[in-house]
């Protein structure tokens, strides 16, 4: 309950934060102690006065003038970028009406400055077919429609039960925002994806591992131990983990915990690429678990998309949608792009998943690499992978590693949400912001059931709150698919 009160009060207060102080209307005046500081740091003795006066006297920005004199355009597009540097942006907007020619470059532009400042009358002159727009005003424009009426009230020091004003400014702000997303639409077109067949991802596993991957990778295990091997200790990750050599010092597996075997019996039809996992008995180790080794890889992190590779951009999502799905399934809560590695074979791109060490602990983690997959929907093969999920034949295949009716029970909740995402159309940003608002609220609803409970019984009883969460994530359900990797929360 208290990670649920302190995750609404933060999601309150980025909420408020986004847009404070981005609205002050009536005469141009800074506050006392307000953000505009480090005035000595001004070039030009004119504007460092100017700005200083408007610090330290409760005056307008034309008296000022009057005590200065004119600024030449060179003087007002210096003041222009210092109040936007310091978040006065009621003061950029003058000086642009004064004649500032310089409020176009990026993340400073004139436009922004109006979104984060409210001013609507100025936003419908500028939001033109040409103008160039791109994430950063979606994000601004999205703030303006996601505040409350107490905080709209707050913001633009307004009667908070002027309800009438709060739904103009609602109205001005969705029209505000959809125009936005038809100018970007037009001038960042989408380009077709098209996603793998279903013998495509067989053969692709095949490629790696070979067609009888298990079976061989134990039968090599068997093989050494009876003839001879050594060990080694990887290079990377925080626990250095035992190698298996053969006598001939090539590498052929890692040793790890348990939880490879059930991320690899979960990879149903190896669609997320878990590599072969084998158990053996070694002398020095005793039982243990051993996972293949990759040969020619690379770890995500370490790997430079090249030029030829961006072609095989529907490839590369797809794969990283059936990574996410698995990890969602096993609660995994360490996937990052060290423990992603990245081979080719026949030309082809293939990112394999390692390190399933941290289960049943799902904890959303949007990578910086592989954030355009977020936006992008799931391929009519992974919606009917999702849809065919068999709840109760992962239970038995959890019971079979010893996991605990806990385990069991979180693993059920978090696939009915996915199953019931997916059947609702939600894409995997907006699945990855299910969990990560939510989570703990679904907890609650299902308090009273138990790992034996079925999946029709976890859909009955997670849907009403289901259906509202959506409601929240999916507006505006323009905007989350737009923000790419410039993508901000603002709840």
């Amino acid at each position: 309950m208290k990670q649920k009160v302190a995750l609404k009060i933060l999601v309150g207060v980025l909420a408020i934060g986004a847009i404070v102080s981005t609205a002050y209307f009536g005469e141009l005046r800074f506050k006392p102690n307000n953000r505009c500081k480090c005035v000595s740091q001004f070039q030009n003795d004119k504007i460092r006065k100017i700005f200083s006066y408007l610090r330290n006297n409760d005056v307008s920005f034309e008296e000022c003038l009057l005590k200065s004199g004119a600024l030449c355009e060179a003087e007002m597009n210096e003041a222009y970028h210092k109040a936007v540097d310091l978040g006065e942006y009621d003061l950029a907007i003058k000086l642009y009406s004064l004649g500032a020619t310089d409020c176009y470059q990026k993340n400073k532009d004139i436009l922004l400055v109006c979104l984060n400042a409210g001013r609507f009358d100025l936003i419908g002159q500028l939001v033109k077919p040409d103008y160039p727009i791109d994430a950063s005003h979606i994000n601004a424009a999205k703030s303006l429609i996601n505040v409350s009426q107490p905080n709209w009230a707050f913001i633009y020091q307004k009667n908070d039960t002027d309800r009438v004003g709060f739904s103009d400014y609602q109205e001005k702000s969705k029209d505000v925002i959809m125009r936005i997303i038809d100018i970007y639409r037009q001038q960042h077109p989408v380009k077709k994806i098209d996603f793998l067949s279903q013998s495509e991802h067989e053969k692709s596993y095949a490629s790696i591992f070979g067609k009888e991957a298990q079976k061989d990778f134990q039968e090599a295990l068997n093989k050494a131990i009876k003839k001879g091997y050594s060990f080694d200790v990887a290079k990377h990750g925080s626990q250095k983990r035992v190698i298996i050599l053969d006598k001939h010092g090539k590498s052929l597996g890692i040793i790890k915990s348990k939880n490879e075997l059930l991320a690899y019996a979960f990879d149903l039809d190896h669609f997320a690429k878990v590599p072969p996992v084998a158990e053996v008995f070694i002398p020095e180790y005793g039982q243990v678990i051993v996972q293949k080794w990759v040969a020619n890889t690379k770890m995500v992190r370490d790997h430079q998309i090249k030029s030829e590779e961006s072609s095989q951009q529907a490839n590369l999502i797809e794969q990283l949608h059936h990574i996410r799905m698995l990890d969602i399934r096993l609660g995994n809560s360490d996937r990052n792009n060290g423990n992603l590695l990245i081979t080719k074979q026949n030309d082809q791109c293939n990112i394999i998943p390692i390190d399933h060490d941290l289960l049943m602990f799902y904890i959303p983690n949007d990578l910086d690499w592989e954030a355009p997959y977020l936006n992008l929907p799931f391929s009519k093969i992974t919606q009917s992978h999702i849809s065919k999920i068999d709840l109760e034949k992962d239970a038995l295949t959890m019971k079979k590693f010893s996991c605990s009716d806990e385990e069991i029970k979180s693993m059920k909740l978090r696939t009915t949400l996915l199953k019931m995402a997916v059947a609702n159309h939600l894409e995997l940003r907006e699945v990855d912001m299910l969990f990560r608002f939510y989570y703990y609220d679904f907890l609650d609803q299902v308090r009273n059931l138990s790992a034996e409970s079925s999946e029709e019984q976890y859909q009955q009883i997670l849907f009403p709150h289901f259906k509202q969460s959506i409601a929240v994530i999916q507006q505006p359900t323009e905007v989350w698919r737009l923000i790419g990797n410039s993508f901000e929360f603002y709840i």
